[in-house]
């Protein structure tokens, strides 16, 4: 009986063997799923090598450190560190990198982001966002936190907009300084049926906020991505930088209105062309960026235009509004580029050509040096300018500034913000002392305040700037002279609401055009 039971044992034994071997060939394995894929082996090899601690490594992927060296190869020096980390032995990195910290996560502070457009197969676009890092350190790229989000976001009467997140989480990708990685969403551009209606977008707000509805296509189906790869995107669209984008000075101070210009070869032909179709990039120095569409460049084929600015073509350049208090805030480094779209034969995706990025300082106008006018019961105003010369056409920028020195009661005035007509009043005078005439001077008010707002009150010792431009406010001289800027603020002090005015002025001449 004992040697039946053992010839039994010995033909299981065989025909497992055996069974084994034919799953072998058909590529199927026992066992519990592999924890270490291809990808998060690769994964792990590039952050060894630049230095990542095993254990945040291990970390990252999801597995433990002994299943992290486990799959490493057995003749990888990696190996080695690994195990040198594990036991505390110095293996052959200086000792910087053995003291070095985790890889922080990417923030949008360290990184400068474009968007693209791609007409795909099908009926699919998809909004692809290339990301450089800026900072001075690498970091990491994890899954994004939240999907992007629609104006609208909805059919009325019919759900929101539905997202698809990858099926598995994002692998953290490692971006060094000055690389570039891409992150891509996209949905379908023709609905399924009757009973699931397209949204048409005003603007998409993500890692960039795009406020340009020609360049979104409609949604008619759930968004689709949210996935970091790497390297950009190459699009046959691309172009160099043919367009010049500056600006009249280095810095500005927060609230200052201000102009781009921007300059392009064109032929001669093309110089009174049709107006551009523009776009302005901005990135603020926390990192939040949005692409609007310019509607007011001041081209000369363009029929909507910002009053009192002098329009140009593509060789003398023309000015674009650069958004300030309008679009963006913040003080710091702002980053600008503009795009313009061209027409591309037989391509249904958007073409453009593109300017350098340009770079400018925002400002803090309460460290400016202040000149005050005569006090009047506590109160002053002031008015200081950029420098004391400018030539025929050149926008003067008006530094105003209000306080409450020592006034005897509390100080109500029109706020600033909400009434800029109201709050303060500027007129300049020519060299007789008379205000410029109508036919003498260029530019509009156009009071691009809210309108009848609160009746503000001024605390005493804060100092209230107030940004404005001659232009904006319609008394840029045409013409050479010595000219006088003055300012008056008219607050109401104490219970019994006393009227009180004060004044402030600067002088300043002009000259004729170089």
């Amino acid at each position: 009986m004992a040697s039946l039971a053992e010839m039994e044992r010995e033909l299981t034994i065989e025909r497992t063997r055996a069974g084994l071997e034919v799953a072998r060939k058909l590529g199927r394995r026992g066992g519990r799923k592999r924890q270490m894929t291809d990808s998060k082996i690769k994964s792990a090899q590039k952050l060894l090598a630049s230095g990542v601690p095993p254990r945040d490594v291990a970390s990252n992927l999801g597995v433990s450190v002994p299943t992290l060296y486990r799959w490493i190869p057995a003749s990888s020096s990696l190996l080695v560190c690994v195990f040198a980390c594990l036991m505390c032995i110095p293996c052959g990195h200086s000792e910087a990198q053995q003291n070095a910290s985790p890889t922080p996560a990417c923030t949008p502070r360290d990184l400068f982001a474009t968007p693209k457009f791609l007409t795909g197969l099908g009926d699919f676009f998809t909004v692809i966002y290339d990301f450089r890092n800026i900072s001075d350190h690498d970091c990491n790229l994890g899954q994004p936190e939240y999907p992007p989000s629609f104006v609208p976001d909805r059919v009325e009467g019919h759900s929101p907009v539905g997202y698809k997140w990858p099926s598995s989480p994002q692998i953290p990708l490692l971006l060094r300084t000055g690389q570039t990685d891409h992150l891509t969403y996209r949905w379908r551009t023709v609905p399924a049926d009757a009973d699931h209606p397209c949204v048409e977008l005003k603007w998409m707000a993500g890692s960039v906020l795009i406020n340009a509805p020609t360049l979104l296509k409609q949604v008619c189906s759930d968004v689709e991505g949210g996935v970091y790869e790497s390297g950009p995107f190459r699009a046959k669209s691309e172009d160099s930088a043919l367009l010049v984008l500056s600006a009249p000075k280095p810095s500005f101070f927060l609230d200052e209105q201000f102009f781009l210009t921007v300059v392009g070869p064109r032929i001669a032909k093309d110089e009174a062309g049709p107006c551009p179709k523009l776009f302005r990039l901005e990135r603020s120095p926390d990192g939040f960026t949005r692409l609007d569409a310019l509607t007011g460049a001041g081209f000369v084929g363009c029929q909507s235009y910002w009053p009192g600015r002098q329009k140009g073509n593509w060789n003398t350049g023309f000015p674009i509004e650069a958004g300030a208090s309008s679009h963006w805030a913040g003080l710091g480094e702002h980053q600008f580029q503009v795009f313009e779209q061209i027409e591309a034969m037989g391509s249904p995706n958007p073409t453009f050509r593109h300017s350098q990025i340009l770079t400018l300082q925002i400002a803090d106008p309460s460290t400016i040096t202040r000149t005050w006018g005569p006090r009047v019961n506590g109160v002053a105003a002031d008015v200081t300018l950029d420098k004391s010369t400018y030539q025929v056409n050149e926008d003067i920028s008006l530094h105003l500034a209000v306080e409450n020195f020592n006034a005897a009661g509390s100080v109500h005035a029109w706020d600033p913000l909400w009434d800029p007509c109201s709050a303060i009043s500027i007129r300049v005078l020519d060299i007789q002392g008379k205000d410029l005439p109508d036919n003498s001077r260029q530019g509009m008010n156009l009071c691009s305040g809210h309108g009848f707002g609160p009746n503000k009150e001024f605390s005493q010792g804060k100092l209230y700037p107030i940004e404005r431009s001659l232009t904006n406010e319609g008394w840029l001289p045409k013409e050479p002279g010595t000219y006088t800027i003055v300012v008056t603020w008219t607050p109401l002090i104490g219970s019994k609401h006393e009227c009180t005015s004060v004044e402030a002025r600067a002088n300043f001449k002009v000259v004729p055009a170089a």
